[in-house]
């Protein structure tokens, strides 16, 4: 079964419904997106709900153990 695409405004009623004492982290596991648009600003955050996320993360921290 595949999850429903989440629209723009329910992204944002859950963020301040749900996460109103640290809101910039999105987790949503109903939510099959990986990244979505933060609630300020032009940047992207990882939705934490979704296992890909985490395995998205470290690769970029196993990455920049690597190179640096």
């Amino acid at each position: 079964m595949q999850k429903r695409k989440w629209t723009y405004e329910e992204r944002q009623l859950w963020i301040k419904a749900k996460n109103k004492t640290f809101p910039l982290f999105y987790c949503n596991k109903e939510d099959n997106a990986i990244f979505i648009r933060k609630r300020y600003g032009i940047a992207w955050t990882l939705n934490w709900g979704n296992s890909w996320s985490y395995i998205i993360m470290m690769v970029v921290i196993l990455v920049s153990i690597i190179y640096f």
